[in-house]
């Protein structure tokens, strides 16, 4: 997720630190602690505060003459500029808290945006180089906080805003509106309180983690969950009537084909009946309806597919429509369920597939004559998942997915399998043989020297109909003194920046530079590319960089430059090369490319997803697994264009879908948790312009269409992809 923009942030922060170490003639410099958080969203102050704490970090303010910066310790460099770090990004989380508290959603929303990231990705580019597990997962606590807190901030504003829409259909004596209103609300705060658990704890991980106290921005959180959650109860008691609904099983021991039959009854809190009418009701994600009576009883049936066989209970809940007068309710029922063995068949699968290749399986699921929806299908070759999908009302599930990289060339076996190990629905797997071909691969390499004697290098790696070829190492060797292993970015690019000081030859030598890909337990063939370098010698006699030497000698204005003062501008060289280095770890930024396997959707915990319920199933999973690509990286639609010119509109637009939703989550909020259409109401409520929404709705729906629709097709689908590329070809929203 790193671009270049790390790399010139990181080098500015490192240059300030290592000038912070220069020793002026005759004085003697101090290093103190940081005199306290910042409070507003700008700047952190990075000319005088890394500064002042550069190098090493002293304990109760006390002064130290700095040493030669050619003998300082690089990891006490890298402890005291990874503390710097780390309390600019605490400091914004705990100012960022209290302006939320404030109702300044702005600054609360500032606080915790690029310039958090920008402190963030600085952070992880230093613990980079320090090879410490806490240290990453420190990293990656920052990074949960900062979404989280960010998430809720949205949530809290959205909150505000509905509720002032709730108050406006209030005043105006239109109670079907405001009813509405309110069931938003109670949405909303729902988030709210569940938001505020998640960043409450996240503080509580980053106190422990940096011994620092986030008391008051706990504090400020809990305010603005008390404040929301006492306004929702006043909300719901002006509008609403309280419900009571109580649920009995005939048996406790159910399974699929021998299903729960509950019997309940619902009434007003204070005991009267809601009677002759249809309620839903949600067991375990899906939602039924049943009909009570005329004293509020009612039957309803539960099929176990998905739930976990060692589930004791089942929560029912009544669930009321947004125009109704009740509020929801609950209760719960005691269960033993017991695992049924289904048989899944194959109807027809790919049988012969490379890299990068589409690899289809049709599976069918049934118990005796009847057909089993609503159960997840996993298709993999070997131990590398390719999908899943669900089963229809056939039984019948599609299965797609690109063959990655890591599935060894050969014969192989494609195995279906059916729910899970401890499912309420599980089937034996069943196989069919697949041939995995063998795919030519091209490495590209070349080689500059560049600042000093540092020599860079670069190539890339693709197949040979030219697909990138990501998270594939490349062995790198510079003369016969270096040799290194890089890995491929999703662009297929890798680069390394070499010390030419390593390689023990003279100036004016043609150094050999030789890149090697293997394909050791990959479907890709190995390849190989060489080039050359004229390397030109820097040093002198005296072992000083001659060309600093003569450039400080003629710059300044007086006579020869001191041994401290030519070792600390050599540090900058030094540091130059070593910032180069970091660079290889970010060779191409964040991506989905057929090289890494797929990640595994999660689960299903129930049959939900059989009713296309967005809330459930793989179609939530697929949409934003990990990380999308980040804003400034642009975006890309050709692969979706390949997939319209193969026929394929279904993946086309899962691709176009994805792809945006990974461009523009971060900028409107929304959470990897979130449907797609919640994620379209982010986007609104963000304030994206007309037409990129219109564009957005249109590819939710289209989304919705090929994810849940019955025969997964999107006949328009060159028509909106082209619609959307435009849309975002221009910066009028940005």
């Amino acid at each position: 997720m790193v671009g270049r923009h790390r790399a010139l942030a990181t080098l500015g922060l490192a240059l300030l630190v290592v000038a912070g170490g220069l020793p002026a003639s005759g004085a003697v410099a101090t290093a103190t602690q940081p005199s306290g958080p910042s409070a507003s969203g700008g700047s952190d102050g990075l000319g005088v505060d890394a500064a002042a704490t550069s190098l090493a970090l002293q304990e109760n303010n006390s002064t130290r003459q700095h040493d030669n910066p050619a003998k300082v310790s690089e990891k006490g460099d890298l402890i005291g500029v990874r503390q710097w770090l780390s309390n600019r990004m605490l400091d914004r989380l705990s100012t960022g808290a209290v302006e939320l508290d404030q109702g300044q959603y702005e600054q609360a929303r500032s606080l915790v945006g690029d310039e958090y990231n920008s402190r963030l990705e600085q952070f992880v580019d230093v613990i980079g180089e320090t090879e410490s597990e806490s240290d990453d997962d420190s990293a990656d606590a920052f990074q949960r906080a900062q979404r989280s807190q960010r998430n809720l901030t949205e949530r809290v504003q959205r909150y505000e805003q509905t509720y002032d829409d709730y108050q406006e259909a209030v005043a105006e004596g239109d109670e079907a509106e405001a009813r509405e209103h309110a069931r938003q609300l109670q949405r909303i705060a729902s988030d709210v309180r569940r938001l505020n658990r998640t960043v409450v704890g996240q503080y509580e991980t980053l106190e422990n983690r940096t011994g620092t106290d986030l008391t008051p921005a706990t504090t400020s959180i809990e305010n603005v969950t008390e404040n929301v959650t006492e306004r929702q109860q006043r909300v719901d008691e002006r509008l609403f009537t309280g419900t009571n609904l109580t649920v009995s099983a005939d048996s406790t021991t159910i399974s699929y084909t021998d299903p729960l039959v509950a019997t309940g009854r619902l009434t007003t809190e204070n005991g009267d009946p809601v009677a002759d009418r249809e309620i839903p009701l949600r067991i375990a994600n899906r939602t039924y309806t049943a009909e009570t009576d005329g004293d509020g009883r009612f039957r309803v049936t539960y099929r176990p597919r998905t739930i976990r066989t060692d589930r004791s209970s089942l929560r029912v809940r009544y669930v009321p429509e947004n125009a109704s007068e009740y509020l929801a309710s609950n209760d719960s029922v005691a269960v033993d369920v017991e695992q049924v063995v289904a048989t899944l068949s194959v109807e027809r699968a790919t049988d012969a597939a490379a890299f990068g290749d589409r690899v289809d399986a049709t599976a069918r699921l049934t118990i005796g004559d009847r057909e089993i929806r609503g159960v997840p299908i996993h298709a993999a070759v070997g131990d590398t998942q390719l999908g899943q999908a669900l089963t229809d009302r056939s039984g019948t599930a599609a299965v797609r997915g690109r063959l990655p990289a890591g599935v060894p060339d050969g014969n192989r076996s494609l195995t279906l399998s059916a729910g899970g190990p401890n499912a309420a629905v599980t089937a034996e797997p069943v196989s069919q043989p697949v041939v995995v071909r063998s795919t030519p691969t091209n490495l590209t390499v070349a080689a500059a020297q560049t600042t000093g004697e540092t020599i860079a290098v670069n190539g890339t790696l693709t197949t040979a109909d030219g697909l990138a070829i990501d998270s594939q190492p490349v062995e790198v060797s510079v003369g016969d003194a270096v040799t290194e292993t890089v890995r491929t970015g999703p662009n297929g690019s890798y680069d390394l920046a070499v010390d030419g000081g390593q390689l023990g030859v003279s100036g004016g030598a043609t150094v050999s530079v030789r890149a090697h890909f293997g394909g050791n337990g990959t479907n890709l063939e190995e390849a190989s590319a060489t080039t050359t370098v004229a390397f030109r010698n820097q040093t002198g006699a005296s072992g000083a960089p001659e060309t600093l030497r003569s450039l400080v000698s003629d710059r300044l204005p007086f006579g020869d430059v001191s041994p401290a003062v030519l070792a600390g501008l050599a540090a900058l060289v030094v540091l130059l090369a070593v910032l180069l280095v970091l660079r290889r770890r970010y060779a191409g930024g964040d991506g989905d490319d057929p090289s890494a396997p797929p990640a595994d959707p999660p689960e299903p915990d129930d049959d939900a997803a059989a009713d296309a319920d967005p809330e459930a199933g793989p179609a939530a999973a697929s949409a934003t697994d990990g990380e999308g690509p980040s804003p400034d990286d642009g975006l890309d639609f050709a692969p979706a264009e390949s997939l319209l010119a193969a026929g394929d509109r279904a993946a086309a637009v899962r691709f176009a879908y994805q792809h945006l939703r990974g461009h523009v989550a971060a900028d409107v909020g929304a959470a990897d948790s979130d449907t797609h259409w919640e994620f379209y109401e982010r986007c609104r409520a963000d304030g994206m312009n007309g037409e990129r929404l219109d564009a957005v709705r249109d590819l939710v729906e289209a989304y919705e269409a090929v994810e849940f629709g019955e025969h997964s097709t999107a006949p328009d689908a060159d028509r909106l992809i082209t619609t959307v590329d435009l849309r975002w070809s221009s910066a009028s929203d940005d």
